[in-house]
């Protein structure tokens, strides 16, 4: 029994390196992928794809069979004897093809709302993105503010030091002191923000809050690839240049409608027989009947046909304007990112400028007394630069993120 005990609890361990392995092996690809299979609003979508195909059963149906029955108050007198009473059924059915252009046309527009669902996934997965890109920079910037913190904290000792040998001042010393605490509470800030967009990021995947998010350490601009691709594959556009063979379908549709209907009917007379006897007495009447709905003064179709027709004329000057608009988004995308590119190099060049600035200044600590209010402004101005390119990093993989979403 002990044997099984230990057993378990090794599997149980196992398991628990397994998913913690898992979790934090997960990557963003990882993590959109989650999203596609887990996310609340995907699913609600599901459910008007299977609506849609509900509505196009709707176009194997035919309009409702009339039975009625009839008894004569007054039984008409005819040559083999009395009416008593009549029975009959009818059917109206659309005219030849009708129902198969109806169904045509209700298959291609459920079709519409898969595009709605592409553009729904695509904006899960922009917002997401942006939500992991601001995960990292929250991360990276806590990181460099601790690293600088513990900078002061030298920077502390040394002033201290320098103060017992009347080489400072206790003024420098309160003045890193009070830089210090003003790092202390920027990260407590950056923490506070990690701890809440973790929480809406496990939202968007739908599952629990508290599980932890893989970011990775370093994000590299140059891993961005150049993105040639045009807008011309997006959902809106697509949507809307299948809404227009889904209105010429409606248009055939309509026109089937305006043609006559046809009436299939039979009715079934009881004929009560005479008291002489003659040829065909009492024998009862069966009456096939065949007629036509003729729209002669309905103009309804009519005006739906010509509706449709400037429906479709506008939806084309509308995608046109659509097509327009996201191509000016996506240069404005491309654009920001360019800049930021060239924000995260010269933000790269001010960092090692202000390093050896501090290391210059660093060098008069060993020849006499160190100008701490200087050395400080320059650290301060150091983590100014840093947290300049680790935004840059972020806007810059949130335009390209963008761009994805304009073009992919």
């Amino acid at each position: 029994m002990k044997l099984i005990l230990i057993t378990f609890q090794q599997l149980l361990v196992i398991f628990c390196l397994l998913t913690a392995m898992f979790s934090y092996g997960q990557n963003l690809d990882d993590y959109i992928n989650m999203l596609k299979q887990n996310s609340i609003n995907l699913k609600a979508r599901l459910y008007d794809e299977k609506i849609n195909i509900e509505k196009i059963n709707e176009a194997d149906t035919y309009p409702d069979t009339q039975i009625s029955f009839g008894i004569y108050a007054l039984q008409p007198e005819t040559r083999v004897g009395n009416q008593t009473y009549k029975i009959g059924i009818s059917q109206v059915l659309p005219w030849f093809g009708t129902q198969n252009t109806e169904k045509k046309y209700l298959q291609n527009k459920a079709q519409l709302s898969l595009f709605d669902t592409q553009l729904q996934t695509k904006q899960l997965i922009l917002q997401l993105k942006t939500l992991y890109f601001q995960l990292y920079a929250l991360q990276t910037e806590a990181e460099i503010l601790k690293e600088n913190k513990q900078v002061l904290k030298t920077y502390e000792s040394m002033a201290l030091a320098a103060l017992s040998n009347n080489k400072s001042s206790m003024t420098d010393v309160l003045n890193i002191r009070i830089k210090k605490n003003e790092l202390h509470v920027r990260i407590f800030q950056s923490l506070n923000k990690i701890d809440a967009i973790k929480e809406q990021f496990n939202r968007m995947l739908n599952r629990d809050l508290q599980l932890p998010i893989n970011i990775p350490e370093k994000l590299d601009v140059t891993d961005i690839l150049p993105n040639k691709s045009t807008v011309t594959r997006h959902p809106l556009l697509q949507k809307n240049i299948h809404n227009m063979n889904v209105i010429s379908d409606q248009m055939k549709w309509l026109k089937k409608q305006s043609y006559p209907k046809i009436l299939l009917g039979l009715d079934y007379i009881s004929v009560s027989p005479q008291a002489a006897q003659i040829e065909h007495n009492g024998k009862d009447i069966l009456l096939p009947r065949l007629g036509l709905s003729i729209p002669l003064f309905n103009h309804r179709y009519k005006s739906q046909i010509e509706q449709l027709k400037i429906k479709k004329q506008q939806i084309h000057f509308q995608n046109q304007q659509m097509e327009n608009d996201l191509k000016d988004a996506l240069i404005i995308a491309k654009t920001e990112l360019e800049n930021q590119i060239v924000q995260i190099m010269a933000a790269d060049k001010n960092i090692a400028q202000s390093q050896r600035s501090i290391d210059i200044t660093l060098k008069s600590y060993e020849t006499g007394m160190l100008d701490f209010d200087k050395i400080i402004q320059l650290q301060l101005q150091k983590i100014k630069y840093q947290l300049i390119k680790i935004h840059a990093v972020q806007k810059a993989f949130e335009q390209q993120a963008r761009i994805d979403f304009l073009t992919d």
